[in-house]
C-alpha cells in the first residue's frame, strides 16, 4: 500500500474549488467572446443561479444598453430592482415598459402585473389596485392578480373587498379556497356563524381577538 501524505487530502477540496471557478470563468468568456449580448446574458443567468440578484441585474443592464428594443430584458430588470429593494425604479421601469407602442398584448399584461407588485412594495396601494384590476379580467393573469388584490385589500384591512377578491379567486381556481383565510375575513366581517361553520374548533372563536394578523397567503 502505497502511504498518502495527509496535507493532500486536505488540499484536494481547494483544487476542486479551482477548477470548477476556472471553468466557469472560461465558460462566461468565451460566450462574450461570440456574442457580447449573448455573453452579458449568460453571466446573468449564471448570477441568478448563484443567487447575485446585484450581479445579474448589472449584466442585464448591459444587455439593455447594447439592445433597447429587448422589452423582456427590460422587465426582468425591473423585477430585479423590485427584489433588491429598490421599488422606485422598478416602477420607472415597468412604466417605460407600458409606454412603448405596439406593445404585444400579454406582455402589456404581465407588466401591469409587476407594475401592481412594484406599487405593493412601495405602498402605494390605489395605483396597485388600478393595475391588479385592469390584469383580473385577463384569463391568463387573473389567478395571480387577485391573489394579490386579496393581500392589497387585507393590509387596507377592507375585509369584505378581500373576501369578494377570494370569492373570485375560488370561481378560477377552487383549490385556491384558503378555510383559514376565510376564516380570518369572516370573523373580520363579524360573521362568526359562517367561520364557525369552517373551522369549528379554532380558537379565535372561544376568546377575543382583535388584532389578528393579516394572512398573506397569495403574495
Amino acid at each position: 500500500m502505497i502511504p498518502v501524505d495527509p496535507i493532500w487530502l486536505l488540499a484536494l477540496p481547494l483544487l476542486f474549488g479551482l477548477g470548477w471557478v476556472t471553468a466557469r470563468l472560461d465558460r462566461r468568456q468565451a460566450a462574450r467572446s461570440l456574442d457580447p449580448e449573448q455573453g452579458r446574458l449568460t453571466e446573468s443567468l449564471a448570477a441568478l443561479a448563484d443567487g447575485d440578484d446585484r450581479m445579474a441585474l448589472t449584466s442585464l443592464l448591459e444587455a439593455i444598453r447594447e439592445r433597447p428594443d429587448a422589452l423582456p430584458l427590460q422587465r426582468a430588470a425591473g423585477t430585479l430592482f423590485r427584489r433588491l429593494g429598490e421599488p422606485d425604479r422598478a416602477i420607472e421601469v415597468h412604466l417605460s415598459l407600458l409606454g412603448r407602442p405596439g406593445l404585444a398584448e400579454d406582455l402589456r399584461l404581465s407588466s401591469l402585473l409587476e407594475l401592481a407588485r412594484d406599487y405593493l412594495d412601495a405602498g402605494i396601494m390605489d395605483r396597485a389596485q388600478d393595475s391588479l384590476e385592469m390584469v383580473s379580467s385577463s384569463p391568463d393573469h387573473a389567478e395571480p392578480a387577485l391573489g394579490l388584490m386579496v393581500d392589497l385589500m387585507q393590509r387596507q384591512r377592507r375585509w369584505a373587498d378581500a373576501l369578494s377578491a377570494l370569492d373570485r379567486l375560488v370561481l378560477i381556481n377552487p383549490a385556491s379556497s384558503a378555510a383559514g383565510l376565510r376564516f380570518h375575513l369572516l370573523m373580520e366581517l363579524g360573521r362568526e356563524g359562517d367561520a364557525k361553520s369552517l373551522c369549528p374548533d379554532h380558537p379565535r372563536l372561544n376568546r377575543p381577538w382583535p388584532d389578528a394578523p393579516v394572512l398573506e397567503v397569495f403574495a
